[in-house]
């Protein structure tokens, strides 16, 4: 039996996850593809960020582009703007 989105957000959550999803009825919606790492750790922080799909297609057959950068400026606003979502979000 295939997994549902649902189901597989279910499963993140039953692992001890923190998840949000965005409010359904918003009328503007921008397709983020953005990921932060270490970002807790200003030194060692970065970011990946474009059009990539973290599926097993996107990584294996899709043609992307994808930025990956530890600039200082560019994670915090990134960092920034995840917390502006996650804030906005409502918890699973």
């Amino acid at each position: 039996m295939a997994e549902n989105p649902a189901s597989k957000i279910m499963h993140l959550k039953e692992q001890g996850l923190k998840l949000k999803v965005q409010p359904s009825g918003r009328d503007n919606l921008l397709h983020h593809k953005f990921c932060l790492i270490d970002e807790n750790h200003p030194k060692d922080s970065k970011i990946f960020f474009g059009t990539l799909n973290l599926t097993l297609q996107g990584m294996t057959s899709n043609f992307d582009a994808i930025i990956f950068t530890n600039n200082v400026q560019i994670v915090q606003k990134y960092r920034d703007e995840f917390e502006f979502l996650w804030s906005s979000f409502k918890s699973v």
